[in-house]
């Protein structure tokens, strides 16, 4: 929901919420309860129609569909994962990715960690300029400046370790996107030294929660 409530963001998977939804799959949609108007988020580069819905021939699945929406506080951005392949130009690697659809501009754009960690759980900032998400095959958490395009990864090990020993949990980010919290296991994400006791008898070990700047 917007910050206002006039605009809802959700998901839906019948073909009848708006005239130019012909993929027979989930979309994501924004409708704003003032006019009652719908509008299609998830829709194909072209700004015309619903994404696609591919069927691979290897895994015998239709890989299009979208999921996990979010929207910025303004109601200017709305992120989402999709499997459709024709939402921005170039998007070829039939992994579910990740996407942001500006909607004063009319365009959307593709966010990854990197080219082999497509995100996913996206979270907005108060504003919507700061994008906090979750890498797919790491876990690792990214934040990305919608304005400058800037990416930075949130739970870096401290200096000297290869990675994070352990993914990140409940990550959340502050209204004005200079803070990210979140809770994990990782021994190695700050100099001080971590104490908490490992498992013991079948107990979980304790997670620490972290915050950590994005500047």
């Amino acid at each position: 929901m917007s910050g206002n409530g006039r605009l809802i963001v959700f998901l839906g998977c019948g073909s009848d919420l708006v005239g130019n939804d012909h993929n027979d799959a989930c979309d994501i949609f924004v409708r704003d309860i003032v006019d009652g108007q719908t509008q299609l988020a998830s829709v194909d580069r072209a700004g015309t129609q619903s994404g696609n819905n591919p069927f691979d021939p290897i895994s015998q699945q239709f890989l299009g569909g979208s999921f996990q929406p979010a929207i910025s506080l303004n109601g200017r951005y709305v992120a989402f994962t999709s499997g459709s392949t024709n939402l921005v130009a170039g998007d070829t690697n039939k992994e579910t990715d990740l996407f942001v659809r500006d909607r004063q501009t009319g365009t959307t754009t593709l966010v990854r960690g990197s080219d082999y960690d497509p995100g996913y759980l996206p979270l907005f900032s108060g504003s919507g300029r700061f994008l906090l998400f979750t890498g797919l095959f790491t876990r690792d958490l990214h934040v990305r400046d919608q304005q400058s395009g800037d990416l930075r990864l949130v739970n870096a090990a401290k200096p000297g370790s290869t990675g994070a020993s352990s993914p990140p949990n409940g990550a959340r980010i502050s209204r004005d996107g200079s803070t990210v919290v979140f809770t994990s296991l990782a021994t190695n994400l700050v100099a001080t030294p971590d104490t908490n006791p490992p498992p013991y008898a079948g107990a979980p070990s304790a997670a620490d929660v972290f915050l950590a700047s994005t500047g």
